[in-house]
């Protein structure tokens, strides 16, 4: 483990204690996590009350930025789709002249036949777009959820241990 006791958490982070720490220096220590011990890590979570708040706040942002994503490709598909519409109402209208040919009607026909199939495979795209992103909603909500259990349980297990902050 690169980082061995709460001084060198101190000294990588560049502060004299660890309580009121910035959002940034909050956010530097959850990347330095994975580098320390984890009774270490539990011990100094339990100093910073607003790293729950942190990671409560980052899922949250994730999630909005998920749903804004997921909202502006609807407005997307949806610009697509009339445009497919405009372009199957003017091949309509050059089916209904009555100079044309077999061939050019069938011409026609064929090219509207596309354009569905077009639309339809670009909605089959924009679905799967949007699976992908709901399915990593609920998995951010559930990693908030068990890091808040894993930070409290965390704190609750080292006041045991420690003897301290315990239900007295």
């Amino acid at each position: 483990m690169k980082y061995k006791n709460e001084n060198d958490i101190k000294k990588a982070l560049g502060v004299e204690s660890l309580e009121n720490l910035s959002q940034e220096e909050i956010q530097r220590f959850s990347m330095m996590m994975p580098d320390m011990d984890r009774e270490l890590a539990y011990k100094i979570v339990g100093q910073i009350p607003e790293f729950t708040s942190f990671a409560l706040g980052t899922v949250n942002a994730m999630q909005k930025t998920a749903e804004a994503a997921y909202a502006h490709d609807r407005e997307g598909q949806a610009r697509v789709h009339d445009a497919w519409e405009q372009i199957r109402e003017i091949l309509s209208r050059e089916l209904d002249k009555d100079e044309l040919s077999w061939e050019q009607k069938q011409y026609y026909t064929d090219l509207v036949m596309e354009t569905g199939r077009q639309q339809s495979a670009t909605l089959g795209e924009g679905r799967q777009w949007s699976k992908d992103i709901y399915k990593l909603i609920p998995t951010f909500s559930y990693v908030a959820l068990l890091a808040t259990m894993v930070l409290i349980g965390g704190k609750l297990g080292m006041d045991q241990v420690t003897g301290g902050g315990g239900n007295s």
